[in-house]
């Protein structure tokens, strides 16, 4: 299966922006797909945690599941005032569910976490 997520904002966002992306087998088990934080016109891959990473390789986040393709990072592009964070990655899904976590801290330090999922059939 090919994925590609995006998350568009303001290039002048104020705080950062985290954005989790997981998949998760009929039988349960996760598989981390890709992460990465915004701040300051920039990206930085993390960890299913959300802790920055070196490498923006995913990780098995639990059960039995095989990773992903190594190398899965997201990317940043700009258009006009807006910047997009883009993944793209191929996986092997025959059901289950995509769970997006994005979350937002504002530089004050209050945060707001959403989640998005979406089932996957055949």
């Amino acid at each position: 299966m090919n994925l590609t997520a995006t998350s568009s904002f303001p290039e002048d966002l104020a705080g950062t922006l985290t954005v989790l992306v997981n998949y998760q087998n009929e039988a349960g088990d996760e598989q981390y797909l890709g992460g990465a934080r915004y701040a300051a016109g920039d990206i930085v891959p993390v960890d299913q945690h959300g802790r920055e990473s070196s490498t923006g390789a995913p990780d098995v986040v639990g059960g039995n599941t095989t990773s992903a393709q190594a190398g899965n990072a997201f990317s940043l592009e700009k258009a006009g005032e807006r910047m997009t964070m883009l993944l793209e990655t191929n996986f092997d899904a025959e059901g289950g569910r995509l769970e997006a976590r994005v979350i937002y801290m504002s530089i004050s330090g209050s945060v707001r976490p959403d989640r998005y999922f979406m089932e996957l059939s055949r």
